[in-house]
C-alpha cells in the first residue's frame, strides 16, 4: 500500500513540475538560442565561464544553506518551525551581505583568475549585487520545498523564469557581452522578489526567540551548512577547472562546443532530475531508517525514474542535431557527438542519483565530506584524461564512466550503510533498457544510411514511450 501512495504523490508531483519545467525549458531555450545568435560560440564561452564563476561563489556564499533548510525543516511542527524560519532568514541576510562584499573586494582577482586578466572586473563587480538576491531567492525557495508546497513553489518558479526573460532578452541585443551580466543582475532580483513573494503567500507564522535557541539553531545549521557547502563547492569547483583546462588546451571557440553538449546533457536532458529531487527530498528526509516505508521511497522513486529516462534519451539521440541547431546554431553541430557519447552517463544517474539522495538525506557529515571529495576528485581526472587524448569525444566518454562509477560506489554505500535493497524488477528494468540504449547507439555509430537510423531509432522509441506510458498510467491509477 506504502509503495502504490508513493507512486501516486510521486506522480502528481511530477505533473506539476514539469508542465513549470517544460516553460522554464523554453524561455531558457529562447535566451540561450539568442546569446548564440548574437555572440556566437566565444560569447557562449564567456556565458559558461562566467556561470562556472557565478555557480562557484554561490556554492561557498549559500554556505549549504538549502539542503540543510530543507533537511531542518521537513516534517516540523507549527512551534519549532516557526522558530526555525526567523532564524533562517537572517542567517540568509548575513550570508548574502558578506558575501556580496567579498566579490566586490576581490573583483579584480576573480577576473585574472577566471580569464587571465583584469578585463572583466567590472563584471565581477556587478555581479557582486546579484549574490545577495540569488541568496534570498535559493533560501526562500529551499523553504518552500521543505514543506511541500509545491504549487506555489511552481509558480514562483514559473512567473520568475517568464519576468526573468522579458527584462533580459533586450540586454543581450542592446549589449552584447556586457547584456550577460546585466542578466545575472536582473534575473536575481526577479528571483528574489518573486519567491519572497511566494513564502508570505504560505502563510508561515514566524515566531521570536530566545538568545540561546538562535546561538544553538544558527550553530548546528551552520556546521551543518558547511559540509553541504563544501560538497557543492567540490562539484562546481571541478566543472570550473575543467572548463580552464579545455580553454588552456584548446581555445574559446572548443570551450564553446563543450559547453553546448554539456549544459543539453546535464541541464535539458537531466531536467528530469531536478523535477524528481524538489518533491523526492523532502519525503526521504522524513522517512524512518531501516524502515520498509524508506525502501519503498527509494524503489518508487527509482522505477518512475527509469520509465521517464528512457524514452527521453532514445529522443535525444533522434533530435540531437536539430536540438543543437535549435538551442544554438550550426557552429554547435560538433557537441552532437559529445552528446551521443555522454547520454549513457545521464542513464546511469538515474540510479547513482535515487539512491545518493539517501546519503544527502540520512549521511554523517564525514560521509557526505568523503564522498563528495573522492567522487568529484575521480570526475576531474577522467575527463582531463579523456580530453587530453580524445578532446570532446573523451569527455563525452569520461562522463559516462564517471556516472558508471558513482552508482556502483553509491550502491556500495547505501547497500552497506542503510540496507537499502533495490527490487529485482526494477535492476531487470534497469538492465533491460540500458540495452536498449546501447543497441540504439550502436545504430547510429555502425548504420550509415540515415533514413534506416531513423527507422529503427523511432521505432524503438515507440515502443519504449508505449511501454513507460502504459506503466505509469497503470501507476497512477492503482
Amino acid at each position: 500500500m506504502n509503495g502504490k501512495i508513493n507512486n501516486k504523490k510521486t506522480l502528481n508531483s511530477l505533473g506539476i513540475f514539469t508542465s513549470v519545467h517544460l516553460m522554464s525549458l523554453i524561455f531558457s531555450v529562447l535566451r540561450t538560442k539568442l546569446a548564440a545568435v548574437w555572440l556566437g560560440s566565444f560569447g557562449v564561452g564567456i556565458l559558461g565561464l562566467l556561470l562556472s564563476s557565478f555557480h562557484l561563489i554561490m556554492s561557498i556564499v549559500n554556505a549549504g544553506l538549502p539542503l540543510t533548510i530543507v533537511r531542518n525543516l521537513a516534517g516540523e511542527s507549527h512551534e519549532s518551525l516557526g522558530q526555525k524560519l526567523t532564524i533562517s532568514q537572517i542567517i540568509l541576510i548575513i550570508t548574502g551581505i558578506l558575501g556580496s562584499l567579498s566579490v566586490f573586494v576581490f573583483s579584480n582577482q576573480l577576473s585574472l583568475l577566471t580569464f587571465k586578466n583584469s578585463e572583466f572586473t567590472w563584471a565581477f563587480r556587478l555581479i557582486s549585487f546579484s549574490i545577495f538576491m540569488k541568496q534570498l531567492a535559493i533560501g526562500y525557495a529551499s523553504i518552500l520545498q521543505s514543506q511541500s508546497k509545491i504549487v506555489l513553489y511552481a509558480n514562483a518558479n514559473l512567473i520568475g523564469n517568464f519576468i526573468g526573460v522579458i527584462m533580459t532578452l533586450p540586454l543581450y541585443y542592446y549589449f552584447g557581452i556586457r547584456g550577460l551580466v546585466y542578466n545575472f543582475i536582473c534575473v536575481a532580483i526577479v528571483e528574489s522578489v518573486v519567491f519572497y513573494i511566494a513564502y508570505k503567500k504560505a502563510r508561515f507564522k514566524e515566531r521570536n526567540v530566545s538568545w540561546d535557541f538562535f546561538k544553538n539553531y544558527s550553530s548546528l545549521t551552520i556546521k551543518e551548512g558547511f559540509i553541504f557547502s563544501l560538497s557543492s563547492f567540490f562539484t562546481l569547483l571541478v566543472i570550473y577547472l575543467l572548463q580552464i583546462f579545455i580553454s588552456n588546451q584548446s581555445n574559446i571557440y572548443t570551450l564553446g562546443i563543450y559547453i553546448a553538449g554539456f549544459t543539453i546533457i546535464n541541464s535539458y536532458v537531466s531536467m528530469i532530475f531536478n523535477i524528481m529531487s524538489i518533491d523526492y527530498f523532502p519525503r526521504l528526509t522524513e522517512k524512518k531508517l531501516y524502515t520498509t516505508a524508506f525502501n519503498d521511497e527509494v524503489n518508487s522513486q527509482f522505477y518512475i525514474g527509469i520509465l521517464l529516462i528512457t524514452p527521453l534519451l532514445l529522443l535525444m539521440i533522434i533530435l540531437a542535431p536539430y536540438v543543437v541547431k535549435v538551442l544554438f546554431n550550426v557552429q554547435f553541430l560538433d557537441s552532437v557527438e559529445y552528446i551521443y557519447g555522454a547520454l549513457l552517463g545521464v542513464y546511469f544517474k538515474i540510479f547513482s542519483w535515487t539512491i545518493g539522495f539517501v546519503i544527502t538525506s540520512k549521511g554523517s557529515k564525514k560521509m557526505i565530506i568523503y564522498n563528495s571529495i573522492f567522487y568529484n576528485s575521480i570526475f576531474l581526472i577522467i575527463h582531463i584524461i579523456g580530453f587530453y587524448y580524445w578532446k570532446l569525444i573523451g569527455a563525452a566518454l569520461a562522463y559516462s564512466i564517471y556516472y558508471l562509477i558513482h552508482l556502483i560506489g553509491n550502491y556500495f554505500i547505501t547497500k552497506s550503510f542503510y540496507s537499502i535493497q533495490i527490487t529485482q524488477k526494477n535492476l531487470s528494468l534497469f538492465f533491460l533498457n540500458l540495452l536498449i540504449l546501447i543497441s540504439a547507439l550502436l545504430i547510429i555509430i555502425y548504420v550509415s544510411n540515415y533514413l534506416i537510423q531513423f527507422i529503427l531509432i523511432v521505432f524503438i522509441f515507440l515502443i519504449i514511450l508505449f511501454y513507460s506510458l502504459n506503466k505509469l498510467r497503470h501507476l497512477y491509477k492503482n
